[in-house]
């Protein structure tokens, strides 16, 4: 939950509820840790991310935001983490989430409570072949409602046909913020309404364009593209 809402939901929601200088200081640890999970801008725009984070450092513990007493050395190692992602990889190849996510599965696989890792042994290697390759299959399915980045503009699918979709973009894409940097150049858009005229598209582009998630804001949408989805 809190991963989701630090990389998607948390912009949105709290643009209307905190001061701007709380919610520019909120985005500048949004826009990092954005961009070194991101597999195609964890190295090329490392450098970016590091100085973001050591602001955002900088000023937790000022008068204006939080105060000294809350800097507390969780806060301060964000000043660390564009390094260890040159040495590791982008943030989910070694952040916890993904485990603290299937620690519930791994529970449920425990019938008794004699030889735990056994049994989760046990349970992985009958699901393995068989859920792995429904996995696969479910992740490049294409539905309808389902938002991509097409050519960088943000489209929905309409219609699903064998070989091909019919997709209307969303109009009139632009910057959602533009501090501390236009959320254009991390592919993050706010847009108007869908557009009523379609436009067919092959499938296989489909597949390898950017899935986003659309929230709704206004009388429009904010576009998100879904890091856990790229490759």
């Amino acid at each position: 939950e809190l991963r989701s809402f630090l990389l998607y939901v948390g912009p949105v929601v709290l643009k209307s509820l905190l001061p701007k200088t709380h919610y520019e200081h909120f985005l500048l640890l949004h826009v990092a840790i954005r961009i070194l999970a991101s597999p195609a801008y964890y190295v090329c725009h490392n450098s970016f991310a590091r100085g973001l984070l050591r602001y955002f450092v900088q000023q937790f513990g000022t008068s204006a935001l939080y105060g000294p007493k809350q800097l507390t050395y969780n806060v301060h190692t964000l000043s660390h983490l564009a390094e260890e992602c040159l040495i590791h990889g982008p943030l989910d190849a070694f952040s916890a989430f993904g485990f603290e996510n299937f620690l519930g599965k791994l529970k449920k696989m425990l019938r008794t409570r004699n030889n735990p890792l056994a049994q989760v042994s046990r349970r992985l290697s009958e699901h393995a072949g068989p859920a792995s390759l429904q996995a696969a299959t479910k992740a490049h399915a294409i539905k309808e409602g389902q938002c991509y980045l097409l050519n960088d503009r943000p489209a929905v699918i309409v219609k699903v046909c064998r070989i091909s979709c019919d997709v209307a973009a969303l109009t009139n894409p632009r910057d959602f913020f533009k501090v501390p940097a236009h959320s254009s150049a991390i592919d993050i858009y706010k847009t108007d309404v869908q557009s009523t005229t379609t436009k067919s598209w092959p499938q296989d582009a489909v597949r390898n364009a950017p899935r986003c998630l659309q929230l709704p804001y206004k009388k429009g949408f904010v576009v998100t593209p879904l890091l856990h989805l790229q490759g």
